[in-house]
């Protein structure tokens, strides 16, 4: 089985140092999930093809038992790369969340040190 790796760029415009190291991070971590969760479902499914063919050796001697064992372990094997699934979105979806919550921090934090450096001009008397 031969899967092609699509590679994207990174690409961080303007974030500054913080906000860089928040987005390369999350990205990091998104792609460490990925091919974490690829190589569960590569080997899910390398295994259930090595004991399908472990079952068809001993099909020809019990026919109708193994049959079941057969449906049951294609089964099994779509709900655990079903479990594998929903365990990768969960963990992007906390990878996203954290990295979403890290911008809003950058930008609360920028707009507050905008909001301090500006000086405040004295009105003068009697002007309001």
């Amino acid at each position: 089985m031969e899967t092609s790796i699509e590679r994207k760029p990174i690409v961080i415009n303007g974030q500054g140092l913080i906000g860089s190291w928040i987005s390369l991070g999350a990205i990091f971590a998104e792609r460490s999930v990925a091919v974490a969760f690829g190589v569960s479902k590569d080997s899910q499914v390398e295994l259930s093809s090595v004991l399908e063919g472990a079952l068809e050796l001993a099909d020809t001697s019990q026919q109708s038992t193994l049959r079941v064992l057969k449906k049951s372990l294609r089964r099994l094997t779509t709900y655990g790369l079903d479990l594998t699934e929903i365990g990768e979105q969960a963990a992007l979806a906390v990878v996203h969340t954290v990295r979403g919550t890290g911008h809003d921090a950058i930008d609360f934090a920028s707009r507050t040190a905008s909001a301090l450096a500006t000086p405040v001009r004295p009105q003068p008397h009697g002007v309001s």
